[in-house]
């Protein structure tokens, strides 16, 4: 099996990550030797096969674009109105909103109380992309993903479990 070996002296153990163009990524301690590696890869092989054969049946719902200032600038726009709008029900203030070309996620909210955003969030449905908006806008009242936050979503998006689904259907 191929794959990618990161080993960092601040890592602290094992784990394997599966990039959405089905390669597979190692991270390792320092110090583990390569027979430990190999063995601890042949333990997770079914894992392994299995988020492989997830990621090969998602579909792609969109196509790729050039990310150029003028691109940046109008999906900024976007997501900036659908905040103002969402986040009539919460009124949580924020720092900055960034337009960013993430590899693997769709958003984030850092502890600066920043919003982050792919850029192809405009090319998604509009559900979808709102969903991913309170998402990030929750995390400014709860930084985890604890029932309480779960809770908030709810306020707006009754049907973020569906809607979620719905979303790891989507690929990069």
């Amino acid at each position: 099996m191929e794959y990618k070996l990161r080993k960092g002296i601040k890592t602290k153990r094992l784990s394997i990550s599966i990039r959405s163009d089905l390669s597979i990524v190692v991270s390792a301690p320092y110090f583990v030797s390569q027979k430990v590696i190999e063995k601890f890869l042949e333990s997770k092989k079914a894992w392994i096969n299995k988020s492989i054969n997830f990621y090969k049946n998602r579909t792609k719902s969109f196509v790729d674009f050039d990310l150029d200032k003028k691109k940046r600038e109008e999906i900024k726009d976007f997501v900036l109105a659908k905040i103002e709008k969402l986040n009539a029900e919460y009124n949580y203030s924020y720092n900055k909103v960034f337009i960013k070309n993430h590899r693997s996620r769709w958003g984030s909210c850092s502890g600066a109380r920043n919003l982050n955003f792919n850029y192809r969030i405009i090319s998604l449905p509009e559900h979808l992309a709102e969903y991913i908006i309170v998402h990030e806008l929750c995390h400014l009242g709860e930084m985890n993903h604890s029932q309480r936050f779960w809770d908030l979503v709810a306020k707006t998006i009754p049907d973020h479990k569906e809607r979620r689904k719905e979303l790891k259907k989507i690929i990069f």
